[in-house]
């Protein structure tokens, strides 16, 4: 059983997502071959793009990883160090409008548009 909107895997028997709170599906439907995705964030640990997806799947955006990361050596490599959010072209200024909002909660601070005079 599957959560449509988490696409978190459970055991046979529950019937809804504890954390969405929505009815879990037999199966998630696959999405369409010659759909477009784009990269949205890109982040260097395969847990920290986890997290991204976690807020955007919580706000309805379909989202999902795609890993450069080469496990074999202990440290990253520049792009071999990657892990890239992928959405669909058509949800890309959604998921951009919820990292903005999520990083303007977590530091109010206004960014300065131009470097103050020294």
């Amino acid at each position: 059983m599957f959560c449509p909107v988490c696409e978190g895997e459970f055991r046979s028997g529950l019937e809804r997502c504890p954390d969405c709170e929505v009815s879990l599906v037999e199966a998630l439907p696959e999405p369409a071959a010659d759909e477009p995705w784009e990269v949205v964030r890109t982040e260097g640990t395969e847990e920290d793009a986890a997290l991204v997806v976690g807020l955007l799947r919580s706000r309805g955006v379909r989202c999902r990883i795609y890993s450069l990361l080469y496990h074999q050596e202990p440290v990253t490599f520049g792009a071999l160090g990657s892990v890239h959010v992928l959405v669909p072209t058509l949800e890309l200024e959604a998921a951009r409008t919820v990292l903005a909002e999520e990083i303007a909660e977590d530091d109010p601070t206004p960014v300065p548009a131009e470097p103050a005079p020294p």
